[in-house]
């Protein structure tokens, strides 16, 4: 018989609901991969009454050929848990594993994200520094992400052991607590399960132990006390908030200290805000970007920025022109009335009128190395050349056959004529997060929301309480504060000069 002729027959049978296992057992030997391809999907909805059937379909995790192992891997989220755990773990193994596999593979592993993750991390912990790493840091996502909490639990067990190292747990904890806030929970929520053993808790809290112990010792190296402080970072501010706040001075290594304020931004509790602030003055320009962003997180803390500014703690020429952008466009109406008093009247209505006051520059004549010069300091957090600066907003060489005239408008009045992909958008959570930037992606469970060099948030859909167009580009007003008529005239030489980007 003709492989198709049996291929269309088995799905005949189906349709007719005459296709038995004895039959599928018989397909799922049969010499055409195509028709073992197939056999396999026609399996699924058997997988879970006959454990013949199911062992048979196991076997071909084994398969010579690339496509049955594919299809595997797509059809076993229909199996039970175990079948599913041990298949997927052997076609991850297998030389045919690739990118295309591994997406098959997350699909099949909603409902067993979490021991799937620690079976990999079981066999060998150095699977996350490997080629298995994007699968196994997603797995941890997706058990953080669910709302039962057992695949999630199971990660704590595992971790709270012995069987891997600080910074491997780190890692771990960081994947899972990023699930768990997508859901717009916290790992200090998921020690409070009631679910949770004593012997589990007691164990972590020796883990949690020996982190503090880590970050204070300075004999310890950076990786490991940088590894230390991203573990606390999801904990409460009562546990691990001093320690972190006491690493944030400028005898602790910029690693240090931006690891110590990416730990305590994701901490709610009053006290955070003068934690981040207390230094500020010695804190590198680095660390100062980092510090504002956290403070923009939420609306008390931006009440907090708002003070240290009316009182000269923090100075208004050490926030950046997209920060004062968004404070002073900000979507509550009281957050924004007060930046605008606070920070003064920087928002010019009538961008023409400056756009006019540059036309000079249009008559100089730039200079290419020094056009560089003001991209990099400028441009670059957002705009990409080469393999300088962020792919955030369009690639500068994309914009070079526009007129100087066109560029000139573009630069001063980035709203007028903006794309509606780099316009931005503002994401209020139900907890009272602030997420603004474009909109990078969307799926039908999340937002990807993208700032300036290239920092992304993903928001679940259902921890959305307010989402707003803001209409305007991501690309603040104001650059006419930082460059005067011959360094426009340097700028739009540069960017006259670049080559298109290739075709992707």
């Amino acid at each position: 018989k003709q492989p198709l002729g049996r291929l269309h027959a088995l799905w005949t049978l189906d349709g007719l609901n005459a296709l038995n296992a004895e039959l599928l057992l018989k397909a799922l030997q049969d010499s055409e991969a195509g028709i073992r391809e197939h056999a396999i999907r026609l399996s699924e909805k058997y997988s879970q009454s006959n454990p013949e059937l199911s062992q048979a379909v196991l076997k071909l995790a084994d398969d010579p050929e690339y496509r049955v192992q594919l299809q595997l891997a797509f059809s076993l989220g229909e199996f039970d848990r175990q079948a599913a755990i041990a298949g997927l773990t052997k076609l991850v193994d297998s030389k045919n594993y690739d990118g295309d596999m591994q997406v098959a593979v997350l699909t099949s592993s909603a409902d067993i994200a979490g021991p799937l993750a620690v079976n990999f991390l079981r066999k060998s912990p150095e699977n996350l520094a490997g080629s298995k790493r994007a699968l196994v840091i997603e797995l941890l996502r997706i058990a953080g992400a669910k709302k039962e909490t057992a695949d999630a639990l199971a990660v704590l067990d595992f971790v709270s052991g012995d069987s891997i190292s600080l910074v491997q747990k780190q890692l771990v904890l960081g994947a899972l607590g990023e699930g768990l806030g997508r859901r717009g929970a916290s790992l200090a929520t998921l020690l409070n399960d009631s679910q949770l053993s004593p012997e589990v808790k007691q164990r972590f809290d020796k883990t949690i132990a020996d982190a503090v112990q880590t970050v204070e010792d300075a004999d310890k190296s950076v990786t490991e006390r940088v590894a230390a402080i991203r573990l606390l970072g999801f904990m409460n501010y009562s546990v691990a908030g001093d320690v972190l706040a006491e690493v944030l001075n400028p005898r602790s290594s910029p690693k240090i200290q931006l690891a110590a304020v990416e730990a305590l931004s994701r901490m709610e509790h009053k006290d955070v805000s003068a934690a981040l602030l207390t230094n500020w003055s010695g804190f590198s320009p680095a660390v100062r970007t980092d510090v504002i962003d956290a403070l923009l997180g939420s609306s008390g803390r931006i009440d907090s920025l708002l003070n240290a500014i009316k009182e000269k703690q923090v100075k208004l020429n050490e926030i950046s022109r997209d920060k004062k952008d968004l404070l002073m466009n900000h979507p509550n109406q009281e957050i924004r009335k007060r930046a605008r008093k606070v920070l003064g009247s920087e928002v010019n209505s009538d961008r023409a009128k400056i756009v006019a006051a540059y036309e000079p520059a249009l008559d100089l004549k730039g200079d290419v190395v020094r056009g560089k010069q003001i991209y990099l300091k400028n441009c670059a957090g957002c705009h990409k050349v080469g393999d300088q600066g962020h792919d955030v907003g369009p690639n500068l060489a994309t914009t070079k056959n526009k007129s100087n005239s066109d560029l000139l408008i573009a630069i001063l009045d980035p709203s007028r004529e903006a794309q509606s992909n780099y316009n931005t958008y503002t994401i209020v959570t139900e907890q009272g997060k602030l997420f603004t930037g474009i909109i990078a992606a969307e799926t039908a469970t999340s937002y990807t929301i993208r700032r300036a060099e290239g920092k992304e948030d993903v928001i679940l859909r259902n921890n959305i309480d307010t989402l707003l167009s803001n209409g305007v580009s991501l690309m603040p007003n104001g650059l006419e504060k930082e460059v005067n008529h011959q360094q426009m005239a340097d700028l739009l030489e540069f960017i006259k000069t670049l080559e298109a980007p290739p075709q992707k």
